[in-house]
């Protein structure tokens, strides 16, 4: 698209379309995978005392203080598996824009089906933390791109704090 306004509105589109498919499956548990029982723990702990506590080794910061917002605010496991499918809105809406970045075509219908490959549609409907360090990954390569170095690098430490992993992108 060679209109600016209208690529962002159609990255918008997207990022809401992608929203609402998850909102059905949002349910009333944290997912089949421990790791996101051991999440809601944790972030009630948090909630509670003010204490940071790990939910595994090595700990994902990030993650658990906003699942720990979360938590105080009465969001339960549906406002963690929510916040779950904000992070595959936002990784959507991130990769799409870095693909127009980088010249792409289709870039929208690409990251719609992105976001659509079953590992990643269970991911953003549990309380899990792959997609919301994808979607801090994808952010501080875009902002890398636009020249951005020091948003990038503020990106880049949320991916890191909330996936260790992610540090691989150094």
């Amino acid at each position: 698209m060679r209109n600016p306004s209208r690529a962002l509105g159609t990255d918008i589109g997207l990022a809401a379309l992608v929203f609402l498919s998850r909102l059905p499956f949002l349910g009333p548990g944290a997912g089949n995978d421990n790791d996101g029982w051991f999440l809601v723990n944790a972030a009630r702990e948090i909630a509670a005392t003010g204490r940071y506590t790990t939910s595994r080794f090595p700990g994902y910061p990030v993650q658990e203080w906003l699942a720990a917002g979360i938590a105080r605010a009465g969001g339960g496991p549906v406002g963690m598996n929510a916040l779950s499918a904000l992070a595959a809105t936002a990784a959507a809406f991130a990769f799409a824009r870095l693909l127009r970045r980088l010249g792409a075509r289709d870039a929208g219908i690409t990251a719609l089906a992105f976001v659509c490959v079953p590992a990643a549609y269970v991911a953003s409907v549990s309380a899990m933390d792959y997609l919301l360090a994808l979607a801090f990954v994808l952010a501080a390569c875009h902002a890398r791109l636009t020249g951005r170095t020091l948003l990038a690098g503020a990106w880049l430490g949320l991916a890191i704090g909330t996936r260790l992993t992610s540090l691989a992108l150094l």
